[in-house]
Order: structure tokens, then sequence, then C-alpha cells
């Protein structure tokens, strides 16, 4: 990617100096920040250096914006934000968070949609028939992942589900920015997914702010998406969990998944639903020309028995114990170390 070129007017040399010496040693590569503390020559400053972006204390955001050219975001910086002006920045975040806002800034202004082949070797596909589990063993086996030194994507894709609650992100961006930058054709679609993308013990892109947003892109539109999103350039595997009615999504991971998990629980309402999903499959195998029931492995959730009380139309059957903890973080760490993965990290 071409280097971004930052500039920031400010008066408060104290943050000029701090956010410079931080992404001179953290960003070199892909951001240039220069800062000045007054108007004098700014015109200079902007041809000079090539600037792209410009953060502004409110004392100069109107002077600077009847300079700088139509290629140029100029962005205010504040303390707090109080209202939904669209190129605000707050001032005192944290430097990844500011570098993800450049990012996600820079974007708007290299529209070039171009997305890498997938080459993501390990994706790995949660789905579950009856609300058993399947979002809370995606996060356990995402943490198992990353407890093995991979570095792991999630994408939640099941539409309802509050990933970012999980995940502890606050981020104001998620899929459906990535969608509008698809859609529009006006911002870079993979830089986009970059800037969204938060990271603690996994990386995380939050999901859609409406769950209807998803259905706007089409089958081909869905492949070119998770293309960009899963670009192998970047992860070491990606754990998806999606909702088995988005047929567009169910497409690109019947092709592209390693192990598709089918969650269900040891009831025979549960078990019957698990049956059905799999004929389903083998339907949509028939219709697409594809293999994904070759893939499928169903995980009984929250068993105190290792035999089904009703018959699983599956040759791949596992068991998870019902785990407790205080916390969703500790339900999910002590699941990570289940024993029940094993088999499908070694594939």
């Amino acid at each position: 990617m071409k280097k971004m070129s930052v500039l920031i007017i400010s008066e408060d040399k104290d943050y000029c100096s701090a956010v410079g010496k931080y992404f001179r040693n953290h960003y070199s590569e892909t951001v240039i920040i220069i800062t000045c503390s007054s108007l004098n020559n700014i015109s200079d400053y902007i041809r000079n250096n090539n600037i792209t972006i410009i953060l502004s204390e409110e004392d100069f955001y109107q002077k600077v914006k009847e300079i700088v050219n139509e290629r140029c975001i100029v962005c205010k910086l504040v303390e707090n934000k109080t209202s939904s002006e669209e190129y605000l920045i707050l001032k005192y975040i944290s430097a990844s968070s500011l570098y993800n806002e450049l990012l996600f800034l820079y974007s708007k202004l290299s529209s070039e949609t171009g997305t890498s082949s997938i080459g993501v070797e390990n994706l790995y596909t949660f789905i579950s028939v009856n609300g058993c589990g399947a979002t809370t063993l995606s996060v356990s086996f995402a943490k198992r992942l990353a407890k093995e030194g991979k570095k792991v994507l999630f994408l939640g894709l099941d539409g309802l589900s509050d990933y970012s609650a999980i995940f502890g992100s606050n981020s104001e961006r998620g899929l459906s920015d990535i969608i509008l930058a698809l859609k529009s054709k006006t911002s870079n679609v993979s830089m986009t997914a970059k800037s969204v993308t938060c990271f603690d013990e996994v990386y995380f892109i939050d999901k859609c702010r409406c769950a209807d947003d998803i259905y706007e892109i089409d089958s081909a539109e869905t492949e070119q998406l998770l293309n960009t999103i899963c670009s192998s350039d970047r992860f070491d595997a990606v754990v998806m969990d999606i909702s088995f009615a988005y047929t567009n999504i169910w497409n690109y991971v019947s092709k592209y998944s390693k192990c598709i998990f089918c969650i269900t629980t040891n009831r025979t309402a549960s078990i019957a639903k698990t049956n059905n999903f799999i004929e389903t499959v083998k339907i949509r195998d028939f219709r697409n020309n594809t293999e994904a029931i070759q893939k499928v492995s169903v995980i009984v959730n929250r068993s105190t028995s290792i035999q089904p009380v009703a018959e699983i139309n599956s040759e791949h059957i596992v068991y998870i114990q019902r785990y407790s903890s205080e916390n969703y973080k500790g339900l999910t760490e002590k699941i990570a170390e289940d024993s029940v993965w094993n088999d499908f990290i070694k594939r």
C-alpha cells in the first residue's frame, strides 16, 4: 500500500510529539506523520508533502477547509463527539484506534476494489440448528487456535448475535462499512476491511449494524467480500459463525471451508433439526456440484452422554460436556482447552 501522508495541525506540541513518535516507531511503513502548530505556509505543507489526510484542531478547521483540494480529507480533532458530523476524530484515543481511523479515511481516497484470491487454507465454519451454542463454541475454537500460535480472524455472520459484547469492542465500524465500500465502489474494500478489524486475542470484525445489510450483496459480491476479508497475507485461520439462512454465505463456505461444524444438543427435537440440516446440505451439494457434506462434523454440545438420544445421520459426531463459569470469558476459555478440538487442528 502507498504511504499515507497525514498532517496534524495543533498547538498542542506534546500531543503532536507523542503521536508522531509512536507512528514512527510502529507504523512507519504505511504512515508519514507531519505536524505544525499554525497556518503559516499551510498550502506549501500540503503541496510539498503530498498530504492526503489532515487532522485539525477546531480553531484551525474552517480555514483549513477553505485551503485544501478535493483529494485531501480534513478531519476535526475533538475531545468529545457532540455531533454527527462525518469527519470527527477523537483526539485522545489509542494510537491503534487512530491508525484504524486513518486507514478507513484513506480507503475513501483509494477506490480500487481489486481483491486477492482466496488463500486461507484454514477456514472453519460454525452453524447452529437451534440456538445450541454455536457462537460460544466458535469463539472458544478461535481462542484455541490463537493459543496454538495462529493469527486468527473471527467473523460473526449470524446476524443477531452481539459479538461486540463478546470481544469487548466499542468500534463504531463493522461489516456494514465493508459492504458499503463494495457496493458503492468509492472506497478500497481491502483497506476498509483492515480499518474495521479489532484485535485482542483474536482479530474480529463487528457485525452488520442491521442484520439485513448482508442481503444487499449477491453471490458474486459475497465471494468478493469474503475473499478480501480472508486474504491469506493477513491471517493463518478464519473462524466464521453463520446462519444457514444466508444462502450466499453458505455457497461460499461450502466451497472453501476446511471444516463445517453443525452444533446441536442431545435432545430429540435438536437432533431432528440436525438431520434436516444434513439432508438440506446434500441437496445443495447436488444442485451446486459441491461436496460440503464431506466437511460436516456434528458437535453435540452440553452433553452428559456420548450416545445420542436419537439417530444422527452423520458419520462424524463428537461430544462436548457441559461447562460452567462465572462469566462468558471464563466459559470460552474452558471450552477452548477441550481435547475435542485436537483432531480438527491437526487436519
